[in-house]
């Protein structure tokens, strides 16, 4: 389940408007920057066309959820790649839940489920 607490609100034309606290840490951005800012600015071109699709189809109603794997340029200049996951609130804005890049075809296992791990044996 994602971290709630690693989240960023933008409206329907992509403009921050509420930022979470782990989310500087996760892009490598303060808060104070992303605020009130296109969040498409930061991200590498051809994610920013794919987030602004994702964008028009959420507001404009051909999709209630999105999910997207991207790299965001943090101030220093390193990308961080990350997995965003869209959904359109009541208000019309969009909920953008951050996580770190998974690969989709990784596979999860769950802590301690090797029997490899200490304390198993």
């Amino acid at each position: 389940m994602p971290e709630e607490s690693t989240f960023i609100v933008v409206n329907p034309h992509g403009d921050v408007i509420k930022v979470s606290g782990k989310v500087a840490n996760l892009c490598g951005i303060p808060q104070n920057q992303l605020l009130n800012r296109s969040l498409s600015e930061r991200l590498l071109e051809e994610h920013r066309i794919r987030f602004e699709a994702e964008l028009r189809a959420l507001t404009n109603g051909d999709e209630r959820h999105g999910r997207m794997h991207c790299t965001m340029i943090g101030l220093d200049g390193i990308g961080r790649r990350l997995t965003m996951i869209l959904t359109l609130t009541r208000q019309r804005n969009i909920h953008v839940v951050m996580l770190p890049y998974q690969h989709p075809d990784s596979v999860r296992t769950a802590p301690g489920a090797s029997l490899l791990d200490q304390g198993r044996l």
